[in-house]
């Protein structure tokens, strides 16, 4: 699927942002992108390109724009809907009005709506979340199915999630960090309840229980055929390094 890694008033050092987009692996081969807000500015870039060319064309700049933002949204894409050609669909997802942002989001893992609920605009899961978070609240994401780790900027403050995805946090006197892959001193995220993340902590928000898949398969590329499915509250894939 995806990697997602973002801050919150600590912002990652140029070497732990080189090696989340170089890192070798099925994670980061689709799409990459940013974002960086700032105190009067949002930045955002993303491309359907792997995470190493993403680094090499757009590194520097990416870096300028953590100095000065306090907010920092990072993610690389292996797809699963949408086709990363289309940049809409890669991430950060994001949604204005009037030319102005008012939510982010980056998100891992694979979710869908009931089929009662309207659909958005958009191909990929990630725009479903989006646009039941920003028009219903996020107690809709109750009906959907799946697993996922998602951050969220909303209009100046900033919430993570998870249910079934790993997503780990460090807290430090500049504020916080948020990844997705197990490191030293890092703390895993309660699952399975929303947290505003601040710059002195995650604060506690609701509780939102995803309903899990029973089972399904998917194809993902040529000879690439997975079987993922839930048992127990656990998620389990018969590929190798794909999560």
């Amino acid at each position: 699927m995806c990697r997602i890694m973002a801050y919150v008033g600590d912002p990652f050092t140029e070497v732990d942002v080189r090696s989340f987009y170089q890192i070798e692996g099925r994670h980061n081969r689709d799409a990459s992108g940013f974002a960086g807000v700032g105190e009067k500015t949002i930045y955002l870039t993303k491309s359907g390109i792997s995470g190493p060319t993403f680094w090499t064309l757009y590194g520097s700049e990416i870096m300028e724009k953590v100095e000065i933002s306090e907010v920092g949204l990072f993610h690389v894409r292996a797809a699963t809907h949408g086709s990363p050609s289309d940049n809409r669909n890669n991430h950060p997802i994001f949604y204005q009005t009037d030319q102005k942002v008012s939510h982010i989001l980056i998100h891992n893992g694979v979710v869908s709506p009931p089929e009662w609920m309207e659909k958005a605009d958009g191909e990929t899961d990630s725009e479903q979340l989006l646009y039941y978070w920003k028009g219903y609240g996020p107690e809709a994401w109750e009906a959907f199915q799946g697993w996922a780790s998602v951050i969220i900027w909303d209009q100046g403050r900033v919430y993570c999630y998870k249910s079934g995805a790993p997503l780990y946090y460090k807290q430090s006197e500049q504020g916080v960090q948020l990844i997705q892959d197990i490191g030293r001193h890092w703390t895993s995220v309660p699952s399975e309840t929303l947290f505003e993340v601040t710059a002195k902590g995650l604060v506690p928000q609701e509780k939102i229980i995803l309903q899990p898949y029973p089972r399904f398969y998917y194809h993902r590329g040529e000879g690439d055929d997975m079987d993922l499915y839930r048992q127990g509250g656990y998620t389990y894939v018969d590929t190798d390094g794909l999560f």
